[in-house]
């Protein structure tokens, strides 16, 4: 009986692996080093972009944090209620007007 596949081409059997054993064993028990390590240039431009980025994180809290503590929330909550206040001596004065006509 022949070695022929579905397309009748003639099927050639290897007598082992591409591999040396010395090679098989090396790769499975040789120690890992890990990855290695970017060259140099990258490196900068990676610590240049995290530096940047958190740059802009910090400049922004700065910035929102300034800008809350410039407003005076205090003054602004005064003005809201005088603002109330007003509202109702006027809708107080339209009632008695409206009253007395």
């Amino acid at each position: 009986m022949s070695n022929l596949d579905v397309k009748g081409q003639h099927i050639k059997q290897g007598t082992g692996p591409d591999f040396s054993q010395g090679a098989m064993e090396k790769h499975l028990y040789g120690i890992e080093r890990g990855p290695r390590m970017l060259p140099r240039k990258t490196r900068f431009k990676v610590w240049g972009a995290l530096f940047f980025f958190g740059s802009w994180c910090v400049g922004s809290y700065s910035l929102i944090a300034y800008r809350l503590r410039s407003d005076d929330l205090e003054l602004m909550e005064r003005e809201v209620y005088e603002e109330l206040e007003k509202k109702k001596e006027v809708e107080k004065l339209m009632n008695q007007k409206l009253s007395s006509v």
